[in-house]
């Protein structure tokens, strides 16, 4: 089956309790609001309120009324819809603040009672305003929506007594404390509804149509808690990383970042250790070296994702996961976010198994383990890597380092010599050479043998349709 390859990017937004609000069904957003009307005049904070008519109202002094009929008042209008649950839920504690502000504001509920998606309105909230003895008197005014561009519901106006409006809110903002400020004619601290013009062309600078936080769309960049990305290799990034998962120092919240690696070393990283997979000279980390095979084995039949090309960028990629700071050291739950992600977008079947695989034991001789034991001094080398290299009063462990860094495909090296103390030991031989550092190795008393041991195996196969 052919794939497509995609950017994935999860987020976890936290929700804004204080502005809760309910997207309108989209065809009911179309039976409301006529995309057509670009000449509707929609409220705007600091700005008079653009003229109304309120129609059809019930449990009120009048049938109609206009916004000049409530000049000289404070009025709030709370917008909302049948299909709106925290608009329903909100009306108990609509009903208490209109009784508390009695006679210094006007609140008056506006939905609608007509077209396919709204029909049943007035039945459900004569039904709520029996069962809570609400005294809330209603409008029935489905052309407000349109008129006014109402995208989202609850949807809050709150009308001076000039007839400026001071604020567009969800209900969470109605409080007593915002209500007294209103009045008082000072600034109300509410996060601000959008309106169906903003909706669609982006509020705050988002297109819907683009993803969030990427290229400032909705926010800058990093303005997210957790996110997990996978896309193709970058060419323009000069630099390659083979991570692997560990606890973080917290001067990032980035618990495993790939730049530009193959899909083999993916999946090892995703199902093999959490910790360092090479030689620790000092052995003060954590390593899982010798303990899981050194790459995936293929049971799959099309093998070309995992044939890579440097020069070309095929079959390379880039993988990073954020997630909260207080996060980080779960470093097996962030594990299996990584390979959720690769199980999605690649559909392979893994498995952990242990099998006998090969090793190389590095052994000493016993005239070997007598004249490499260090006769002290500073511990130093010299060397440029490739020809030669002269360790003194140096630990066995850098002997492993030099065969590893060399041979990183392959067996693993393991120190089964029992040498204990520090040594010296000096190699002239080409150190690229396998074969001849070998030979070098043994002239100083070092053996290089080949034995099998269990490892844990990464095993990729098709998955089974």
């Amino acid at each position: 089956m052919k794939r497509f390859f995609y950017a994935l990017i999860l987020l976890l937004v936290a929700c804004n309790l204080n502005n809760s609000k309910n997207k309108q069904d989209g065809k009911a957003q179309n039976d409301l609001v006529s995309m057509n009307n670009k000449e509707a005049a929609f409220p705007t904070v600091g700005k008079p309120m653009p003229d109304i008519l309120l129609t059809n109202i019930e449990h009120y002094r009048n049938k109609e009324l206009t916004l000049e009929d409530l000049k000289g008042k404070f009025v709030i209008l709370d917008f909302w819809t049948r299909f709106c649950k925290s608009c329903i839920y909100s009306f108990p504690k609509v009903d208490k603040l209109n009784k508390q502000f009695k006679d210094r504001v006007e609140f008056m509920l506006v939905s609608g009672n007509k077209g396919k998606y709204y029909e049943g309105t007035r039945e459900i909230y004569e039904k709520y305003r029996k069962r809570y003895n609400l005294g809330l008197p209603i409008s029935y005014s489905v052309h407000l929506f349109d008129k006014l561009g109402i995208g989202v519901v609850p949807h809050i106006i709150w009308i001076d007594d000039k007839g400026i409006v001071q604020a567009i809110s969800g209900s969470r903002a109605l409080t007593p404390e915002n209500i007294e400020s209103f009045l008082n004619a000072e600034p109300l601290d509410v996060d601000l509804n959008p309106n169906v013009t903003q909706l669609n062309k982006g509020s705050h600078g988002f297109d819907k149509k683009q993803p969030l936080l990427i290229d400032g769309n909705g926010g800058e960049n990093g303005d997210f808690v957790y996110r997990s990305l996978l896309t193709l290799g970058k060419k323009d990034i000069n630099y390659s990383s083979y991570g692997y998962f560990k606890p973080n120092n917290g001067s990032s919240n980035i618990a495993c970042q790939v730049i530009n690696g193959s899909l083999k070393e993916l999946y090892q990283i995703a199902y093999g250790d959490t910790v360092q997979n090479s030689p620790d000279r000092y052995k003060t980390q954590s390593n899982c070296y010798g303990e899981y095979w050194y790459e995936p084995v293929l049971k799959i039949k099309d093998t070309a994702l995992f044939v890579s090309n440097y020069k070309r960028m095929e079959h390379i990629y880039c993988y990073s996961l954020v997630v909260p700071n207080d996060r980080l050291s779960h470093t097996l739950d962030n594990q299996r976010i990584m390979q959720c992600n690769l199980k999605n977008y690649f559909g392979y079947t893994i498995s952990v198994e242990t099998r006998k695989m090969p090793y190389w034991s590095l052994k000493s001789t016993k005239a070997g383990k007598k004249n490499l034991v260090t006769k002290g001094g500073a511990s130093a080398y010299k060397g440029n890597g490739f020809t030669y290299s002269q360790y003194t009063n140096m630990p066995i462990a850098q002997i492993l380092l030099l065969l590893w860094g060399n041979n990183q495909v392959g067996p693993p090296f393991l120190d089964e010599t029992g040498i204990t103390e520090n040594i010296d030991i000096e190699l002239d031989a080409i150190l690229t050479d396998f074969e001849q550092l070998k030979k070098e190795l043994e002239k100083n008393g070092l053996l290089l043998e080949q034995k099998t041991k269990d490892m844990k195996v990464i095993v990729i196969s098709d998955t089974q349709e």
